[in-house]
């Protein structure tokens, strides 16, 4: 009887050694394919943050460069602006100076014309003063008899002669200076019109600068905007997405875990019973040996 429990106790440590190792085999595999899913995983969250890195720089560098561009362009419009302005102001100068030049031209040439035909005009009269002053003279040579009665007459005549010269060169300079008043007026309004002209070019061109500033102003503005909420978008999203894959690697985790831990407790559990099992059939079988002895 005591070499049958000998036998039997042996070979249960021999069954316990055998479950020992196979278990302790399973256990090892078991550990070395959580190792190798940790690894797997591990690359998967190392890929995926690689992956969310690369897409944020890139994205940040097509923002710089989109922001770069606007600026470039603004700067190329404001310069073409500014030379568009200065070109026009010259040929705006080029013209007032030709027109100033044909209109002193030609006032140039119609006193010219004034002072040839009031030259003309004495030159007559005057020609014709002497010419009847030697008539008289030749008169009162030949005639001076005559000259005594006509004497009054011709001096009459003259006087009236010469009050009608006058009063004709009197008109006639009051004339040319009406004229001139005129044409002086003519060009001084001429003038006005073109510096008004020129003062309300200057100054719609100035109200076009101004609304073309505040449009770009709000146009860069919105865009600016724009921008910033995109990039609060996009980093947002981004924190969102890697919140979301940490939680989801760290319920993966202690899903694993908990589930180590309940196949350890079953294993546990099972062998605890296994264990019972075997003792209360030893138990038995030692109670059958005991009576059948007895």
């Amino acid at each position: 009887g005591f070499s049958r429990m000998k036998c039997f106790v042996i070979t249960l440590c021999k069954v316990i050694t055998v479950q020992t190792a196979f278990r302790g085999w399973i256990s090892r595999r078991e550990l070395s394919y959580l190792k190798e899913e940790k690894r797997r995983i591990e690359n998967e969250a190392s890929i995926k943050l690689q992956k969310m890195f690369r897409g944020l720089s890139c994205s940040m560098k097509y923002s710089l460069l989109s922001f770069s561009a606007v600026e470039l362009q603004r700067v190329v419009r404001g310069f073409l602006a500014r030379e568009k302005f200065i070109i026009d102001l010259a040929n705006v100068i080029l013209v007032q100076s030709v027109a100033r030049r044909f209109t002193t031209k030609e006032r140039a040439k119609q006193i010219r014309l004034l002072q040839n035909l009031a030259s003309t005009t004495i030159s007559s009269a005057w020609r014709g003063f002497v010419d009847r002053c030697n008539f008289a003279i030749m008169l009162s040579g030949f005639a001076l008899l005559q000259a005594t009665a006509r004497g009054c007459d011709a001096r009459k005549k003259v006087r009236r002669e010469t009050v009608a010269a006058t009063a004709i060169q009197r008109v006639y300079r009051g004339f040319m200076t009406y004229n001139s008043y005129i044409l002086d007026c003519a060009s001084i309004i001429l003038c006005q019109a073109g510096a008004r002209k020129w003062l309300a070019m200057k100054d719609a061109a100035r109200r076009r600068h101004e609304k073309r500033l505040e449009a770009v102003t709000v146009i860069q503005s919105a865009w600016r905007r724009f921008l910033a909420e995109s990039n609060f978008i996009i980093a947002l999203s981004g924190c969102v997405l890697l919140q979301c894959f940490v939680r989801r690697y760290i319920t993966s985790k202690q899903y694993k875990v908990q589930q180590r831990t309940r196949k350890n407790a079953a294993s546990r559990i099972q062998s605890a019973f296994r264990s019972r099992l075997y003792f209360n059939r030893y138990i038995d079988s030692l109670i059958d040996i005991i009576r059948c002895q007895s």
